[in-house]
């Protein structure tokens, strides 16, 4: 689980508010009730760890779960002692390559809110972080295997936040606390998890450690993983780069350099915005759903009305038809097909290990979709890799296939040097972030 970075009274206090308020609680030995308050913490709020077949659901290994809770004692507390807290939503599934998967309930992210606003959080967080130590070490020595990290980026391992915003989310938020919806809910508490990180000079943790592609992931409750309007809250005067199209650029441009056409992921590409609109339109679904849905295609997600299929479970099975139907879902389909077939060819192998730009490896044995993938984000993370070097003073948050900036950095530097080092031609794109309550008060009322 995370490493810790609140104050250890903050999470200590919250297990002994847990007891108070769920009877079944007080049942669990001392170290359990820690922990679980730990976990809740750290997974009421976070995309990281997300399930593959539930997306509001996390999963954990058994062995870090025994660590934890003790041996094969995790899932008869959740089913027979405080199922209020944590539910199992899916279960180990051998043949179907699932794992268990479990979810922070309404109920327990009502309770964690309802702490945040009691003088018992005001007085275990009385005791305030009086100054994070600041490094140049935000990036962890070792990945997520422990083995030694690739990326030597060398970027603070702190980042100065605007509290007045958290603070006026908070309070646009916490007068309906029972009626919030679960947005306004996730927002509140984001702010709330935020606000007890920050030291005496408002300066917010950042560690990321390195996947198994090369990617980068926050630990802990980091900056990455909350919502748009919290991060933009949190750093507001900063600037927001984006690479656009990330993935399908990549996938055209090697698919270019191999003689391969994919014109439809071309089309999609200089149209991104009307092809999107489009689809919306015909098919009656929002087009952020429709953005996940494309996305979710590079990662292997299947065209079939089936629960086994992604996009079944993200939009249902009336709307999934329409989806599946539509010309230029079918044929930006096609052509992904075609990419990765060809990318698969071209890739890099040692023994039975395929290697990505990283020099990070996967097993042939992994399925196409997971190759591609490690693939894909091997090259991402090696621009990203590119642009913290020349910036990294200025970057405050990694993204995946982006990053925030204090200060306005020189797109067409960052463009050529991506070009020289990688052979890619990409395009930055670059926001600055004004963040206006009000803006997104009209947004959530819509």
């Amino acid at each position: 689980m995370m490493k810790n970075q609140f104050p250890k009274s903050f999470i200590v206090g919250f297990a002994e508010f847990l007891k108070s308020e769920v009877y079944q609680f007080s049942r669990l030995a001392a170290k359990q009730q820690t922990n679980f308050a730990k976990m809740i913490i750290e997974y009421i709020n976070s995309k990281k760890r997300r399930h593959n077949f539930d997306s509001d659901s996390f999963s954990m290994s058994s062995h870090e779960l025994n660590q934890l809770f003790g041996r094969s004692k995790f899932n008869k507390i959740v089913e027979l002692t405080i199922p209020k807290l944590v539910a199992k939503t899916v279960n180990h599934n051998h043949a179907k390559g699932t794992t268990r998967a479990y979810k922070i309930t309404s109920e327990a992210k009502g309770l964690f809110l309802k702490y945040c606003q009691s003088d018992q959080s005001e007085k275990a967080s009385g005791s305030q972080i009086t100054r994070h130590k600041e490094t140049h070490q935000a990036i962890r020595s070792r990945d997520k295997n422990f083995n030694n990290a690739k990326c030597k980026l060398t970027l603070s391992n702190t980042v100065k936040i605007n509290k007045q915003n958290l603070l006026a989310i908070s309070s646009w938020a916490e007068p309906a606390t029972d009626e919030l919806e679960e947005h306004e809910s996730r927002y509140a508490i984001s702010c709330h998890l935020l606000l007890k990180q920050l030291d005496s000079n408002n300066r917010l943790p950042s560690y990321y450690q390195e996947a198994n592609s090369g990617r980068l992931y926050g630990q802990g409750c980091h900056l990455q993983y909350q919502p748009k309007m919290v991060r933009e809250a949190a750093l507001d005067g900063c600037w927001d780069y984006d690479i656009a199209n990330c993935h399908f650029t990549i996938m055209s441009q090697l698919c270019r350099s191999y003689g391969v056409e994919v014109p439809f992921i071309e089309h999609y590409i200089s149209n991104k915005a009307t092809v999107r609109k489009l689809i919306a339109q015909e098919t009656d679904l929002d087009i952020k759903i429709v953005k996940q849905a494309l996305i979710s295609l590079l990662y292997g997600a299947k065209l079939v009305p089936s629960f086994e299929s992604q996009l079944f479970r993200l939009i249902g099975p009336e709307k999934i038809r329409l989806l599946i139907n539509h010309p230029a879902v079918k044929n930006l389909n096609d052509d992904i097909k075609k990419a990765r077939k060809a990318i698969l060819k071209h890739s890099h192998t040692h023994g039975n290990k395929v290697i990505n730009v990283m020099r990070k490896a996967i097993s042939k044995q992994t399925t196409n979709s997971k190759i591609f993938c490690h693939l894909l984000q091997g090259i991402e993370a090696r621009m990203l890799n590119i642009v913290g070097k020349l910036y990294s003073n200025d970057i405050v948050l990694l993204m995946h296939d982006g990053w925030v900036s204090k200060t306005k950095l020189n797109s067409q530097l960052i463009e050529e040097a991506i070009f020289q080092e990688t052979g890619f031609h990409i395009i930055v794109e670059e926001t600055p972030i004004k963040f206006d309550l009000s803006d997104w008060e009209y947004k959530t009322a819509a």
